[in-house]
């Protein structure tokens, strides 16, 4: 899934691999406690949950910097 993200021209490698640390290399992550999936998921609710990590906590917060990219 994240490598079809990179072929469409999207976020950089460096970034799908900083997400993928967490949500897993095809979007389901192992960890779905933690981390939701992203696989199946639109771009607007991925933007979404984007925007609200700059004020969360916890897990959340180590996604802020994928809103800037």
């Amino acid at each position: 899934m994240l490598a079809s993200v990179a072929a469409a021209g999207a976020p950089s490698p460096a970034l799908l691999q900083r997400c993928a640390a967490c949500h897993g290399a095809s979007g389901n992550t192992a960890s779905a406690a933690l981390y939701p999936n992203l696989a199946g998921q639109s771009a607007a609710y991925i933007e979404l949950q984007l925007n609200k990590s700059a004020a969360a906590s916890g897990p959340m917060r180590r996604c802020a910097p994928a809103r800037r990219a």
